[in-house]
């Protein structure tokens, strides 16, 4: 039998452990919360951060996302409809307004297959198939409304014959593109980085909090900001430059490398043209030009200042041979938001080249984007209006978005939505006065799959550039002919 004593010592133990939890939470969430803050973090640390998420990640997702699509290993489908729409009722424009241009694309590792047809006034004019296939070097074409064979050429005699392009030997071109695209590029964007922000150090990084950040774009002020300053030596920058020049020595090597490994392995695909051209370019000149630049830079008394309210920046300013660049991040009532940037030779005269003014919502962003002349008047203005949730096939996010110069009258217009089985972009480029023209792209949003044509295929590798070239101009004159 449990006495009320082990009772109330087994609730109290109870207790105990609960009130324990509950501390470890909250040290965890202050923890959590001072990490995100910056509070753990030394100036040196900060800044770079800062720099890291604010400029770095910026110039990365762009750079990735082109790269991302030209990886050979990439996959990517979709059907797209292109057609135009001129001003005017005559026969002439009717019949092109009612053309259109159809294209599917099925892309994997190891092919891209594309399908074309072509409209003219409700009729099918062309239709066709265009492919490559990555393992064989192999391009494909097949239309059989102008000849009935499918035909299949090796792509370096493809470019030769209609290009002029010399021909380039595929397995270096492959080796290459896995070094530098597939496997490499994001690698090397990270270790330039690393070593550029390498140079800020605690002993040239200055802080001093508590500060009130008067903006020169707005009336505003934002009280408790930090200042993080920048100020590098002539030794940074120098020992900035010999560690760039290491890195660029030994990826330089490591790409050779990997050309003479390709070399190696297909003898037959080439010369070392490859290794010529990536002969050792000339270090000593680069690394005077570069520690003359550095001694410029500290001449000119260069430094970085970042205003930091927790780990958000308020304000930017380079300073450099008495020139003040600024870029302010200016938060206003109703979630408006303004960035700045201005150029100046002290803080009394300040000349705004660019503003950004915008309203923004979880699921929409609304303002504009003006670019100011000599005379502080806007010569350009672009508008944007986005759904921040929606996107095109295309990657385009559903919303209107307008461009006008102080020279227009009427302004490029780009409308995004959706429409019925995917969606329709219409944009509208200005000709003269109020006539405009259009180009409408409808884009299915499902992926598609493309496959080659049934008929087998002639290879014509082996034609010369003149056989090549009779062939084409061959295909053109019956297209030609097929639409008198």
């Amino acid at each position: 039998m449990i006495s009320e004593k082990d009772l109330q010592g087994k609730t109290k133990g109870r207790n105990g452990l609960i009130v324990g939890f509950v501390i470890l939470v909250l040290i965890a969430f202050c923890v959590f919360y001072l990490s995100e803050t910056g509070v753990f973090l030394s100036p040196s640390a900060k800044f770079k951060a800062v720099v890291k998420v604010n400029v770095v990640s910026p110039i990365r997702k762009p750079i990735m996302a082109v790269i991302r699509y030209f990886n050979p290993n990439s996959t990517y489908s979709g059907d797209l409809t292109l057609r135009a729409e001129l001003p005017g009722d005559s026969p002439e424009i009717q019949i092109f307004n009612s053309g259109s241009l159809r294209l599917k694309h099925d892309r994997n590792s190891k092919r891209t297959y594309n399908e074309i047809d072509i409209m003219m006034a409700d009729q099918t004019v062309l239709s066709g198939f265009i492919g490559y296939e990555l393992k064989e070097d192999l391009l494909g074409f097949y239309f059989p409304a102008l000849d009935p064979n499918y035909y299949k050429v090796d792509l370096d005699q493809f470019n030769y014959g209609f290009l002029d392009i010399a021909p380039v030997s595929s397995i270096e071109t492959n080796w290459l593109t896995s070094f530098l695209i597939q496997k490499e590029i994001e690698a090397l964007f990270n270790r330039y980085v690393d070593t550029i922000l390498g140079c800020i150090t605690d002993e040239n990084v200055t802080v001093d909090r508590g500060r009130t950040i008067e903006m020169a774009a707005r009336n505003v002020a934002v009280k408790g900001c930090t200042v993080l300053t920048f100020k590098p030596s002539k030794d940074d920058l120098q020992n900035l430059i010999e560690q760039l020049e290491k890195q660029l020595r030994k990826d330089l090597e490591s790409l050779k490398s990997a050309v003479a490994l390709g070399t190696k392995l297909n003898p037959s695909g080439g010369d070392d043209n490859y290794l010529e051209a990536l002969s050792d370019p000339n270090f000593d000149n680069f690394r005077y030009q570069a520690n003359q630049i550095a001694k410029d830079l500290i001449d000119m008394g260069f430094q970085w200042e970042i205003a930091l309210k927790g780990m958000e920046p308020v304000r930017s300013r380079i300073f450099i041979d008495d020139v003040t660049i600024m870029v302010e991040l200016i938060d206003l009532e109703n979630d408006e938001r303004v960035i700045n940037l201005s150029v100046g030779e002290d803080e009394e005269y300040i000349r705004t080249l660019a503003e950004i003014d915008y309203k923004y919502s979880e699921k929409n962003i609304d303002g504009q984007l003006l670019v100011f002349d000599d005379y502080k008047s806007p010569f350009v203005k672009i508008s944007f209006d986005a759904n921040l949730k929606q996107k095109s096939r295309l990657g385009i996010p559903y919303g209107s978005y307008s461009l006008i110069t102080k020279q227009q009258f009427t302004p490029y217009t780009l409308d995004v939505f959706k429409s019925s089985g995917g969606s329709r972009h219409i944009l509208n480029i200005p000709i003269f006065w109020q006539d405009k023209y259009s180009i409408i792209v409808d884009v299915v949003e499902e992926k598609v799959s493309v496959d080659s044509p049934s008929v087998e295929p002639t290879d014509i590798s082996h034609y010369s550039s003149h056989e090549l070239q009779s062939l084409y101009e061959s295909l053109v004159w019956k297209f030609v002919g097929g639409l008198m």
